[in-house]
């Protein structure tokens, strides 16, 4: 009877997760680039940015990148399909958590899958386009199965994936488990001549303090207080497989977030990929305490279960209703700026124009250009250098690239006190994403056109 309500139990938490992830979430303009290089791959274009765009990785999960081209080699890729086909890998990670090996389900089991359910963090990114709801999968499957294959598919979903293999298994597990990888080193080389992804280099100057990164997302929920208590259950017998499944996720990604010095974007999102380990590990803690203290007090499991499932669910609706409606920078916002660039670049007559953009996903898809990446990623030059390299980036960009159109905003604000911006541009239009210019001499099907800059007012959006 236990095992049937656990069952009932795990799975109403997987189809919560699924309808969590997707009512609160909503498509980030990074998941506009992976889907930019998986267009450019269907349509035949090749792993590039854009139809115009050089070789250059500006991803950093492979993986996910062909799972998205072959939604639009069917013909029902897009937004849509990375959100929802990441809601439902992650619903099914949500499920597999709740099943432990070698033994029938107990209604402890359901404990973590139902925080990771009503976790915000875990469901946002889920449904975000990204790559979380399958890497949260494959972990998953990794930790209840120990397989190899879904542990192989880690590396290739997220850069920081290799870590996950530090678990200890025999050579042939790691042999297998490293074969994709080892496939997309090679072919990175072959392909793009690197060794290591663009984004690996455009990102190893950011610094947004991984301590207080951790730190922040550990007060961000009340039942992460309850991983202090996780140890416990290495000392129960009937929770220590299952604490040992959990630890190699956990220790992955809290190494992965003080090494790489956090994440720009709110809602903590290198927390997301290893929640279901998080969440195993803070399950497990009813279940070791019933274990150790059931002689003395019997009703320490299912009150600490209770107390914790109920601190999740009292946590949830103003988290995610705040997520809901402030998403982090969504890709509608910035492909309507890619729409802008296209309508602009029509009525110069620009068949082909260079577009300098500090935010690329969506301006990818929607701008018909060759998107010159000032953040670097997709940008070899800007990677190399770092952003922050102004006087560096400023004379790339006026005297190297000239790009047609440019937008200046945020990071990149500091080109607009470059006196070669007013020289050879004419500001087009301002708003709250920030100034759009445009070249004064455009070169129009190779003949050198002159813009005739009073004739073009400044634009500035409707009230």
């Amino acid at each position: 009877m236990e095992a049937r309500l656990a069952k009932v139990a795990i799975a109403a938490a997987a189809a919560f997760a699924l309808w969590h992830a997707l009512w609160v979430s909503a498509v980030t303009d990074d998941a506009g680039i992976a889907l930019a290089y998986a267009q450019n791959l269907a349509s035949g274009q090749g792993l590039r940015l854009t139809p115009f765009s050089p070789r250059v990785e500006a991803y950093s999960d492979p993986l996910w990148v062909l799972w998205l081209a072959l939604g639009y080699a069917l013909h029902v890729g897009g937004p849509q399909f990375a959100r929802i086909s990441g809601a439902l890998f992650a619903a099914g990670a949500v499920w597999l958590i709740g099943h432990v090996r070698s033994r029938k389900p107990r209604m402890y089991d359901a404990v973590g899958p139902w925080l990771l359910a009503l976790d915000t963090t875990y469901t946002f990114w889920a449904g975000s386009g990204l790559e979380s709801g399958a890497f949260a999968l494959a972990l998953s499957a990794t930790m209840m199965t120990g397989s190899p294959i879904a542990a192989g598919l880690m590396p290739v979903l997220r850069p920081e994936g290799i870590l996950y293999l530090v678990q200890r298994r025999r050579l042939r597990w790691f042999v297998i488990a490293l074969l994709p990888l080892a496939a997309w080193v090679a072919f990175r080389r072959v392909y793009y001549g690197e060794w290591l992804p663009n984004s690996f280099y455009a990102k190893r100057s950011w610094d947004y303090g991984g301590f207080w990164y951790l730190n922040a997302w550990f007060l961000d929920s009340l039942w992460h207080w309850a991983l202090y208590l996780s140890p416990l259950a290495f000392i129960a017998k009937s929770t220590r497989q299952a604490a040992l499944a959990a630890l190699p996720g956990c220790a992955a990604a809290v190494a992965f977030i003080l090494y790489s010095k956090g994440d720009w974007m709110a809602g903590h999102r290198f927390a997301a990929h290893a929640l279901p380990a998080a969440a195993l590990a803070a399950g497990l803690v009813p279940p070791a305490l019933q274990e150790l203290l059931g002689g003395r007090d019997r009703d320490a499991g299912w009150l600490s279960a209770a107390a914790l499932v109920l601190l999740a669910a009292i946590a949830a609706p103003a988290r995610s209703l705040d997520r809901k409606l402030n998403p982090v920078l969504p890709l509608a916002y910035v492909a309507e700026q890619g729409r802008w660039f296209r309508r602009t670049a029509n009525a110069l007559g620009l068949t082909r124009p260079r577009i300098a953009h500090f935010d690329i996903g969506g301006l990818a898809l929607e701008s018909g250009g060759e998107v010159i990446d000032l953040a670097g990623l997709a940008d070899r030059y800007i990677g190399r250098v770092g952003y922050q390299n102004q006087k560096a980036v400023e004379d790339y960009v006026f005297d190297r690239v000239k790009p047609q159109l440019m937008n200046i905003h945020g990071p990149c604000q500091y080109l607009h006190d470059d006196p070669r911006l007013e020289r050879d541009y004419w500001l087009a239009a301002t708003g709250p994403w920030g100034e759009n210019w445009v070249r004064k001499s455009l070169e129009l099907d190779g003949i050198d056109d002159t813009v005739q800059t009073p004739a073009r007012p400044v634009v500035r959006p409707r009230k």
